[in-house]
């Protein structure tokens, strides 16, 4: 599988973007190959990676659709994520540590049913269920980061099971180790950026606030709204 990471890892953290549209607009021009391509797709997780998925969109004059996932939490630590739950019953676990912290699957299942609810919510909410097959398809996936990797390990696997041709994993910043697992998983990995040690993803931006469903729909349908 083939990867690109734009630049290389740096000791102390400086933050590399503005917000999320300059985010997406640097990541847009290592893509720039996919413009106007026949067949192609641009998935964004929801919420942030929809903002970095409009400014790639923009560049790339490519469709943009919602990828939804809802992160399964540590039930005592909800900060801590043990797995994701993506698509029509895809789903990730973080199986190694899970194991190393002594959890099985049926511990989570109260948590699971939980953000399923919160699931299909948001599903309704941004008609996810009127993306377009792309099975056969060359799908960009893009996010606004990714520290732990769950989040986009779960999207990868729904778009997987809808029979994708390719999948790229699209993003401004990873952690550097992420980056053998998704190059196992997808055809491509294109990175800006992937700092060393990343602690978080919100210390690469200058302004990196939650994202309100309302912003998350005006962003996806191109209303575009100045992030405050």
């Amino acid at each position: 599988m083939e990867t690109n990471v734009f630049i290389q890892a740096m000791q102390h953290p400086s933050p590399l973007f503005r917000d999320r549209t300059h985010a997406g607009t640097e990541l847009a021009n290592h893509l720039l190959k996919y413009s106007s391509a026949d067949n192609t797709y641009i998935f964004a997780l929801v919420r942030g990676g929809v903002i970095v998925g409009r400014a790639v969109a923009d560049r790339l004059n490519l469709p943009l659709h919602p990828c939804i996932v809802r992160k399964i939490n540590h039930p005592t630590h909800r900060e801590f994520g043990l797995g994701a739950i993506s698509g029509e019953g895809a789903m990730y676990l973080d199986e190694m540590t899970m194991s190393d912290h002594g959890f099985r699957r049926d511990h989570l299942e109260p948590i699971i049913q939980q953000e399923r609810v919160e699931f299909d919510h948001r599903r309704t909410l941004f008609a996810a269920d009127k993306n377009p097959n792309v099975e056969g398809a060359t799908v960009l996936l893009v996010d606004d980061g990714a520290a732990t990797g769950i989040s986009m390990m779960a999207a990868i696997a729904d778009i997987h099971a809808k029979k994708a041709n390719k999948v790229v994993v699209c993003l401004p910043v990873c952690a550097p180790d992420l980056i053998p697992a998704f190059e196992h998983e997808v055809s491509k990995v294109i990175c800006c950026s992937a700092p060393s040690p990343l602690n978080s993803v919100s210390e690469w931006y200058e302004s990196f606030p939650q994202v309100s469903n309302d912003e998350a729909l005006a962003f996806l349908h191109a209303n575009v709204m100045p992030q405050s």
